[in-house]
């Protein structure tokens, strides 16, 4: 009797160690499931930021489209199940685990107490085994939240990335609060690498300005000293003059040919050389047809309808066309250009602004379509560009990737954590290496030595994107080939910053015109910007380029 009351406490004891091993095990899993918890609701709350960028992303986007005259797009995709959604459906589990932690109180109540019935050592392991459903649901559930929001992020890159303009970004992304009042003042000039502007200090003319009498009334005055000041001004504009030119034709005697006197001006318009050079330099400015004629008269007192200025420089436009024709043969024989594009809409569709830049030429091509086929319209295939990441471009035999969109994007992805901060640095070291090669001018042999010691530290850092699972190492690795032809090629520049700054103009004009109305319109945007932006590169100003184009 002894020994069997011996062997059942032995027994007892056996159990009752085995359910404290237990206990502890729930109280690890009580523990790693609070965490679990705890990282679900930031990645919930994560995710619902992410819902509220994306959503006003669309917006945003929305109305812009809207006011483009362009289709609406955007929205969240039907087939996709919101981050609210998925913390909704985990409402159940948590449930489950609130019952669970009731009943695991009374089941250590019972142990502590030495009161334990039968069927608990059974309980005990069905609770660890349903803690171990809650974990994998939970965890399941904190993946899904982190695809949704990765899913998210992707989709607000289509409409805020490190490409979009400041002016398109939404509010978040842009700094506030106060200046720093210890930050130094900029300095007043140009900035290095800038040309510098000033006004012409030699006067023409010099006035002088002596007091009739004294504010007391007398008129006995002496000169004790001077002083002066330059005014910058232009001469009055008088009223309207209307000519009418008459033109005679002669026979000659001695030849028998008939003869025909020349009248200034242009077809299709009864306006001057004057008034054309004001309308021009005003389009430029970005002014609208109806705020070019409001101001004419108020400077002349003629009145135009906004149609017959529309003609006007619709005609000024056909000029302008023969000399793009022109410009775009000079182009092509240059053997290299900076090419980029953006869009323009045309009555409502879509459309888009091509444009080619060198040295001293800028070439605006006003097309339909964004397709690969529209550059190939000019520029043929062994044509050597400086261009961005966008496929049409593959074709050409010598590309050189603009070093400009690859930094803009790795400080896009610096901030995902130190690796890719660290990684970003080293780009920005490699470009600077890169600029100062280019602006060696090293002969071919020594060119490719330093293509191939650039090449191997790019391929290092692809490699450590690669690393961290960056999503940017693909496309870095796409570029790597066209990143170093500059150095080799001396007409390419590392960035493609020139045709950046064409793209400016066509942005500005769009800001202020929303879109063209007709086929005429874009042919005369396209060949009057193309003239005055390659007069603007070699120094001649807007009137003294249309009084070429008329003739005068």
């Amino acid at each position: 009797m002894d020994s069997d009351k011996t062997l059942l406490r032995k027994e007892n004891i056996r159990i009752i160690e085995e359910f404290r091993a237990a206990i502890d095990q729930m109280g690890k899993l009580k523990e790693e499931l609070a965490e679990e918890k705890a990282a679900r609701a930031r990645e919930a709350a994560q995710s619902a930021l992410w819902k509220k960028k994306y959503e006003d992303a669309v917006a945003k986007n929305y109305e812009t489209r809207s006011l483009q005259g362009q289709a609406q797009s955007g929205g969240l995709p039907a087939d996709h199940r919101a981050p609210a959604d998925i913390t909704d459906e985990l409402a159940d589990a948590d449930a489950r685990h609130d019952r669970r932690d009731k009943e695991r109180g009374a089941l250590i109540g019972r142990l502590e107490d030495g009161s334990m019935q039968d069927g608990d050592g059974r309980m005990a392991a069905g609770i660890l085994r349903e803690d171990e459903v809650l974990i994998s649901e939970h965890m399941a559930g904190a993946a899904a939240i982190a695809a949704s929001n990765a899913r998210l992020r992707g989709e607000l890159r289509k409409y805020d990335n490190e490409n979009t303009p400041s002016s398109r970004r939404h509010p978040w992304y842009k700094k506030t609060g106060k200046k720093d009042d210890k930050k130094p003042a900029k300095k007043s000039g140009r900035k290095p690498g800038h040309p510098g502007v000033s006004r012409k200090n030699k006067a023409d003319r010099t006035e002088h300005h002596r007091p009739e009498r004294c504010v007391c009334g007398s008129r006995n005055l002496k000169d004790i000293g001077s002083s002066g000041k330059m005014i910058t001004d232009i001469p009055y504009i008088p009223a309207c003059e209307f000519v009418y030119h008459v033109s005679h034709k002669c026979k000659c005697l001695d030849c028998g040919v008939e003869n025909e006197g020349k009248t200034p001006g242009i077809s299709h318009t009864s306006l001057g050389s004057n008034l054309m050079t004001m309308a021009a330099g005003m389009w430029h400015a970005h002014a609208s047809i109806r705020s070019i004629c409001e101001f004419v008269y108020n400077q002349t007192g003629l009145k135009i309808s906004a149609g017959a200025m529309q003609n006007a420089l619709e005609s000024l436009g056909e000029k302008a066309e023969v000399v793009k024709q022109d410009l775009i043969k000079e182009l092509v024989a240059g053997g290299s250009c900076n090419a980029d594009e953006t869009g323009y809409p045309l009555n409502g569709d879509d459309g888009w602004a091509w444009v080619y830049v060198t040295l001293y030429i800028t070439i605006i091509d006003m097309a339909g379509s964004r397709s690969s086929l529209v550059p190939l319209k000019y520029l043929p295939l062994d044509m050597m560009i400086v261009c961005d990441g966008y496929s049409v471009y593959i074709r050409f035999r010598v590309k050189q990737r603009c070093w400009a969109h690859i930094l803009r994007t790795a400080d896009s992805f610096a901030d995902e954590g130190p690796a890719e901060s660290e990684l970003c640095g080293m780009l920005h070291d490699l470009y600077r290496d890169v600029d100062a090669a280019w602006k060696a001018k090293l002969g071919e042999a020594a060119a490719r030595r330093r293509m191939a010691e650039l090449d191997a530290r790019l391929s290092g850092i692809v490699a450590a994107y690669e690393g961290v699972q960056c999503t940017f190492a693909g496309t870095l690795g796409k570029a790597e080939p066209d990143l170093f032809n500059c150095i080799l090629y001396h007409v390419l520049t590392p960035t493609n910053n020139d045709a950046e700054r064409a793209v400016r103009y066509v942005v500005a004009h769009r800001r202020c015109r929303q879109q063209l109305r007709s086929e005429g319109g874009m042919k005369m945007f396209g060949a009057l910007l193309t003239c005055i932006l390659t007069w603007k590169k070699r120094g001649i100003s807007v009137r003294e380029g249309v009084l070429s184009l008329m003739g005068g």
